[in-house]
């Protein structure tokens, strides 16, 4: 799917356009509180870069709130995209998609919203920081990038220096960019003085599982799959 996309500096972050070229569906992500209407809603952004949409208090553990607006969605469907992200398919509306990818844009990946006890729905793996954590090595070899990341804290992952990054990105079919690279690339840049060419001269911390799969390979899969201690175990097992 092609999407046209600016982003530009807001008040309190980014704004984030995307539109499909025919202008059928358009998709606006801002800093919040911003203002709420029928074809919006707010999502609390959690340390490991999942959104939730805010239906009543937001989460204590919050990093961020945002914004979405979406016009050619109903509101209804754009609630529901957010909180159950998968690709479209059948029964599935693709005009959500642009929803998707706009969030994912700039480092927000959504998850399910809160039920009305505040609880998730079952299935959904629940991914915990606990101290012990901090003193396993996890590593990384994927897609030609190797590394060695430290989860020092619920929302501080190190990347030792000396790893190996992915050195090209991955392009659509059209021979452009996509988002998941827009935003590694992006990532890269905020990084450049522990970067050199394709390794990693110093210690870079990062907020989220999903960043350190952006920095050193581009995402495109699941990360959490990805990382794992000597033993073999993914940061999925053990942090579940």
């Amino acid at each position: 799917m092609q999407l046209l996309v600016s982003i530009e500096d807001a008040s309190g972050g980014e704004r984030v356009c995307a539109e499909t070229p025919d202008g059928a569906v358009s998709v606006e992500v801002v800093p919040a509180p911003g203002s709420l209407d029928e074809g919006s809603c707010q999502l609390a952004v959690l340390p490991d870069g999942t959104a939730r949409v805010v239906g009543g208090e937001v989460p204590a553990s919050a990093r961020r709130l945002a914004t979405v607006r979406a016009t050619g969605v109903s509101a209804t469907e754009l609630r529901r995209a957010i909180a159950s992200p998968r690709e479209p398919g059948p029964g599935r509306a693709d005009e959500v998609a642009p929803v998707l990818l706009a969030l994912r844009a700039v480092g927000v990946f959504p998850g399910e919203a809160p039920g009305p006890s505040g609880g998730r729905s079952a299935g959904k793996a629940r991914h915990r920081w606990r101290p012990e954590l901090a003193e396993l090595p996890l590593r990384v070899r994927h897609e030609g990038s190797e590394a060695t990341v430290v989860w020092e804290a619920r929302d501080r992952l190190r990347v030792l220096a000396g790893a190996t990054l992915r050195a090209e990105p991955p392009l659509n079919r059209d021979g452009s960019l996509g988002f998941a690279a827009r935003f590694a690339l992006r990532l890269r840049e905020e990084h450049a003085d522990a970067i050199s060419g394709a390794r990693t001269t110093e210690d870079i911390v990062l907020r989220s599982v999903n960043e350190v799969g952006h920095l050193l390979y581009f995402a495109g899969t699941n990360s959490w799959l990805v990382l794992r201690d000597d033993a073999g175990r993914t940061l999925d097992e053990l942090s579940r």
